[in-house]
């Protein structure tokens, strides 16, 4: 997502972490104006299993552990402190950006929840704040088996390199 922000010219800053969405040392340029990614949902949950997704590569596919995390989008629009319109604007477009991002590096994998406020209504608050369950389809592989005896394949990994790019796979060689 990192990548993907700079690549867009996006200054908001991505972290991961439990503390983060706490923290007011992490906010990009122009304050606020980040993105959190805090494993689990807010019982500890870290997600469920799933039976395993594309069979038949190697290494073999053997579960698929569906991963929860809240994602915390903050913005502030610093040109309008006092417009509270001007800061739904700015939550909301980096909203936008961020499933955006998700989509480009996890699409087909990947459900969101509906999004909710985080701040509470008060006569001035520092920009607004949306926070949202992703939910990711992780595989769990299971130990690359040789290709002939006494020959270790080399594993490659390959993602998607755009939306319309569905052949992203893990492979394996033979040396």
């Amino acid at each position: 997502m990192r990548q993907v922000f700079a690549d867009e010219s996006i200054t908001a800053v991505v972290v991961l972490g439990e503390r983060e969405p706490a923290k007011q040392l992490n906010q990009g340029p122009g304050r606020a104006n980040r993105v959190v990614f805090a494993p689990g949902d807010e019982s500890g949950g870290a997600g469920e299993y799933a039976a395993a997704r594309n069979p038949g590569r190697n290494p073999r596919p053997v579960r698929t552990l569906v991963a929860l995390s809240r994602v915390y989008v903050w913005a502030y629009d610093g040109a309008a402190p006092n417009s509270e319109e001007a800061q739904y604007e700015a939550v909301w477009v980096l909203h936008d950006r961020t499933i955006s991002a998700i989509h480009r590096k996890a699409h087909g994998t990947y459900q969101v929840t509906a999004p909710r406020w985080t701040n509470k209504v008060t006569e001035r608050a520092f920009g607004k704040e949306l926070v949202f369950m992703l939910q990711l389809e992780v595989p769990i592989l299971e130990r690359p088996i040789p290709t002939a005896p006494g020959i270790e394949p080399v594993v490659t990994t390959r993602l998607a390199a755009s939306p319309d790019d569905i052949t992203g796979e893990v492979g394996c060689e033979c040396p």
